[in-house]
């Protein structure tokens, strides 16, 4: 299973950056984020419905609080 998600975002770049040291390939779900045009690419793959969901939330929640901070500097 796959999720691709586009997430708006101003200053994708530095966002995007401040998730890299947060990656992390575990046994239930593998990750990929790209930057793009004011959007940050999220890419949640899992064997398991149970993995892709816990995947997706905490990519979303760490891409939420570094783009808030961003806005916030």
């Amino acid at each position: 299973m796959k999720a691709d998600i586009e997430i708006d975002c101003k200053d994708s770049e530095i966002v995007l950056k401040s998730i890299e040291p947060d990656m992390e390939q575990t046994k239930k779900f593998s990750v990929s984020l790209k930057a793009g045009k004011g959007k940050v690419l999220l890419s949640v793959s899992s064997e398991t419905i149970a993995g892709l969901m816990a995947g997706v939330s905490n990519y979303l929640k760490l891409i939420r609080a570094a783009a808030e901070t961003v806005e916030r500097i």
